[in-house]
């Protein structure tokens, strides 16, 4: 009967209404901007609302949640251009895991349950959707320059991120495959010099298999779009192809004639990348027909290290008998 009262004649004045969503509003924003308030009372006012439905979430949603939700829509949004005018993709990123988390957080401790996920479905859509293609192509700190500069982690952290929306991770997708065929197409520009021109080639194509290959432990997880359409242009592109299969072999001949004693550290890691992309791509016959001559040059490196090894001990016992 009481709580029917005080709806009635309290909740019902449209002045109340309104300085009642202000007030609350007011406390939830001086919090996101780093002050001390008193949530507890934040939480009991929620509570109250729930109870003055009869434990429905009707007066609760029209007298707080629904204006809450959209004021945060409209916080966030000059939130996510502040952050974008002072920060690069990297802590962009960090800064809106963070608000998301702090949300979460309080919206577990003030609000009804089924808040906490209406407002982490706003801050989804206004910081990550909205400018998730923006983020990701930002110059000298997005997908590119983190792919260039070899930070994963921060990569990692951004497709995390952008998984939490639907569809946004194939932002990422594109960027790392467009920067994949630019590298790709770099591989077959021409040298005067032969030897380099091949030797560089193994060791750019070694270094994009690996980039490749860490690239899909981040981004495939349930997604195979990565894999498929970067393989597939790999493992279809003629022109790459026909230097594959024609400086491999020509760099795997080249150091086997050396022989392992004319080789230096150098050319043994050439060889050794050259040998580890031949099966790489499946070039069966390739790696078959050098295969038995690049064991047999292992077996004399170790038989190598093992006699040096040996006079190495052989001297450092005899000289400390001395």
């Amino acid at each position: 009967m009481g709580l029917t009262l005080f709806h009635t004649n309290i909740l019902q004045d449209s002045m109340i209404q309104k300085r009642l969503m202000e007030a609350l509003i007011e406390v939830i924003d001086n919090e996101r901007c780093g002050e001390i308030v008193d949530k507890t009372l934040v939480k009991d006012i929620c509570k109250m609302l729930i109870s003055v439905g009869n434990d429905s979430r009707h007066i609760y949603a029209e007298f707080f949640e629904t204006p809450f939700l959209q004021h945060s829509t409209e916080f966030y949004q000059r939130e996510s251009e502040k952050l974008l005018a002072e920060n690069n993709a990297s802590d962009y990123i960090r800064k809106v895991f963070a608000r998301i988390h702090e949300e979460s957080e309080r919206a577990i401790y003030c609000f009804d349950k089924s808040t906490e996920n209406r407002i982490v479905q706003v801050m989804e859509e206004v910081l990550i959707r909205n400018h998730a293609k923006k983020v990701a192509e930002m110059e000298n700190s997005g997908v590119v320059y983190m792919l260039k500069s070899k930070k994963w982690d921060d990569l990692t952290m951004m497709y995390k991120l952008f998984q939490r929306v639907l569809d946004c991770h194939l932002i990422i997708d594109d960027c790392v495959n467009e920067y994949i065929q630019e590298q790709r197409k770099g591989l077959t520009s021409e040298n005067r010099d032969e030897e380099i021109n091949h030797i560089r080639f193994v060791q750019n194509l070694f270094e994009l298999k690996d980039v490749f290959e860490i690239i899909c432990k981040i981004l495939l997880d349930d997604n195979q779009s990565v894999e498929q359409r970067i393989k597939f242009n790999f493992n279809n592109d003629s022109n790459l192809n026909q230097h594959r299969t024609e400086y491999l072999p020509l760099v795997i001949e080249n150091k086997l004639k050396k022989g392992v004693k004319s080789l230096d550290n150098e050319e043994l890691v050439v060889l050794f990348k050259a040998m580890i992309l031949l099966d790489y791509f499946k070039e069966k016959d390739f790696f078959e027909q050098y295969y038995q001559d690049f064991k047999g040059m292992l077996q004399k490196m170790m038989d190598n290290i093992n006699e040096n090894q040996f006079i190495n001990n052989y001297v450092q016992v005899n000289l400390s008998i001395d």
